[in-house]
């Protein structure tokens, strides 16, 4: 699967450094500026390594005051951005400059954390299934609003699940 990614990738940026040869009327200029990026993507990836150190890292988390992961995000976003626009062709480049840029890294992070977020939310219902929980009633769990409890849970001081085995945390049933 990431070989086909990087295959179609690489028809893309290819196709896009032809179009930008014709719009220049040279398509050895569109080469030569495509390669150049990759030199300036190297002095911002070496920039923004030096942020990754363990110690500059940690003093950036330790005086953020409030949530770590915007910290986290501005000291990560350069490296990211640097290392998209090493690779030759233009949407690597645009996408590289777009995430060096903070107001659209913060925009392009908060997607970013609703896809990590959907992707981790599916794996576990299909793990969940997979032990015998239905998949319906994980999504009306997810589905609840944040502090109710589940269609599914006991009432405080109720006795057992209403179903005939209890699992544990590690979905083995508890005799």
């Amino acid at each position: 699967m990431v070989l086909l990614i990087l295959i179609v990738m690489l028809a893309l940026e290819c196709w896009c450094i032809f179009l930008v040869g014709e719009l220049l009327e040279s398509l050895g200029l569109a080469i030569w500026i495509a390669v150049a990026t990759t030199f300036i993507g190297t002095t911002i990836l070496a920039r923004a390594r030096a942020s990754l150190q363990p110690e500059v890292l940690g003093a950036k988390l330790a005086s953020s005051a409030g949530d770590p992961t915007k910290a986290m995000i501005a000291a990560v976003g350069p490296f990211v951005g640097g290392t998209l626009i090493v690779f030759p062709g233009f949407i690597t480049d645009v996408i590289g400059l777009l995430v060096l840029f903070p107001p659209t890294r913060g925009l392009l992070s908060s997607v970013l954390k609703k896809l990590v977020l959907s992707a981790l939310k599916k794996q576990l219902e299909h793990r969940m299934a997979g032990q015998g929980f239905n998949p319906e009633d994980l999504k009306r769990a997810f589905g609840q609003a944040a502090g109710a409890p589940p269609s599914g849970a006991p009432r405080p001081g109720a006795t057992g699940y209403g179903r005939d085995q209890v699992k544990d945390a590690d979905f083995e049933v508890i005799d």
